[in-house]
């Protein structure tokens, strides 16, 4: 992981849902995979190949407790699509490559074990945070800190 400076907010745009990290453990509430199904069948095909995709998290209640919104966007705006903004600030880049969707999972496993760790350098903000896929395997989680 690194910190990065995102100097200047950047709007994306795609599709979007709400929802909170409990309902997301339950098959039956769950709404990120069939968010990722209509962006991919709905957004992706209007897409050049070489656009970068991203996952944004945003408008938090409180922590990862709480409701969030999820997007899955692109900076390409297409029909039926809203817009987001990546607000800029200070974030900690977790990295990783591999198969699709185990390298996302992954990913988010070692945010989560990083931010539960008491003895963690950084403090998440819960503003903004995007996995960026700029490689069809690989993925780079942005996570927005104090």
């Amino acid at each position: 992981m690194k910190l990065e400076i995102i100097k200047q907010p950047k709007t994306v745009y795609g599709l979007s849902i709400r929802t909170m990290n409990k309902n997301e453990m339950n098959q039956e509430t769950a709404k990120i995979g069939d968010l990722w199904t209509s962006f991919s069948s709905k957004v992706s095909p209007l897409l050049g190949e070489a656009e970068a995709i991203y996952g944004v998290y945003s408008s938090y209640d409180s922590d990862h407790s709480g409701e969030f919104n999820v997007t899955a966007a692109s900076e390409k705006k297409v029909e039926a699509t809203e817009s987001v903004v990546i607000e800029s600030g200070r974030y900690l880049v977790f990295s990783a490559q591999g198969e699709m969707p185990q390298v996302v999972i992954q990913a988010w496993t070692d945010i989560w074990n990083y931010f539960s760790d008491e003895k963690s350098e950084y403090e998440r903000l819960y503003k903004t945070d995007f996995e960026l896929y700029d490689e069809p395997s690989r993925i780079k989680v942005y996570i927005g800190i104090k």
